[in-house]
This record gives structure tokens, sequence and C-alpha cells, in this order.
């Protein structure tokens, strides 16, 4: 495996990690989105390395990019309320891309045989707790770059 496929897989990896411990007691634990990454399926795995994938432009948007860490200081980088929910709202929409260019489409109930979602909706009509899992995949950023060994910078401009 390369360096940038172990370090897109570790990052992934992570994301569902992070998705575990905040969805654990909202969703039944016999959801395939629930399970270990060993036994997790193989769309589900991609999706996380997917999001992993858009980091950088995620970060990009807001004018930061990430480098090796040179301290502890990498693990305490908060983004501010603001830049949560714009990179919450790129996430919603990179899911929903990624979920429709696989004929997912809108329905009232999940499920899995008739490839129907309720949370594939526009930002503005998304209930407040399905946007919750967009902010807190985000709010984990740092933290997840920081575990393999990064932090982030604002950039510098020319």
């Amino acid at each position: 495996m390369t360096e940038l496929k172990a370090f897109r897989e570790k990052l992934g990896r992570a994301i569902h990690e992070k998705y575990l411990e905040a969805q654990r007691g909202k969703m039944p634990p016999d959801d395939p989105a629930m399970q270990p990454w060993e036994t997790l399926r193989e769309d589900l795995k991609e999706s996380n390395r997917q999001q992993a994938d858009q980091i950088p432009d995620k970060l990009q948007a807001l004018g930061y990019t990430y480098k090796p860490a040179k301290g502890p200081r990498a693990a305490k980088f908060r983004f501010t309320p603001p830049e949560v929910e714009t990179l919450a709202k790129m996430e919603h929409d990179r899911w929903m891309a990624e979920k429709r260019a696989a004929g997912w489409t809108y329905g009232p109930v999940k499920d899995a045989g008739k490839k129907t979602h309720p949370s594939l909706l526009p930002w503005e009509e998304l209930p407040e707790e399905e946007k919750d899992k967009d902010r807190q995949a985000v709010r984990a950023i740092p933290a997840l770059l920081a575990a393999a060994g990064f932090e982030i910078q604002r950039q510098r401009t020319k």
C-alpha cells in the first residue's frame, strides 16, 4: 500500500470511529453503518475515505491548509461556529453527491434495498439532528489530522 493510500485508509478509519462514537445509542446497533471497520461494507468504507479525501478542499475553502505538526498545539485548533456551518454544509453536499451517484433518491424512510434516504434534502431543509451529524464530523477534522501527525494553519497570502 502506498503512503498516500495508507494515509487515506487511516483517516477514513478514524472518521468512521468518530462516527461510531457520536451515533452509539442514537442508531440501531445492527445498522450497516454502525459496524466495526473490519466488518463494515466496502461502500461504507469508501464513503469514509471520500470524506477524508475532501478534507484539503474543505480547509482551502476557509483559507487553511495542513502540514506536519510541530508540537501539541495541533490538537488545540478549533473551527469557529460559522466555519463549522460552512464545512458541515460542504460535507452534506459531498455525501448527497456520493449517494446520488450510487442511485439513491429521497424517501421518507431509509431503505437500502430501494436506495431511499430521508436526508437526501438540501441543507436548508435538513432537520437539525441530521445537520448535527455533519457538524460533529467536521469538528473532528483537527483531532483526526493531529492524530495523523498534522496541524491546520492559515494559508499564506501571496
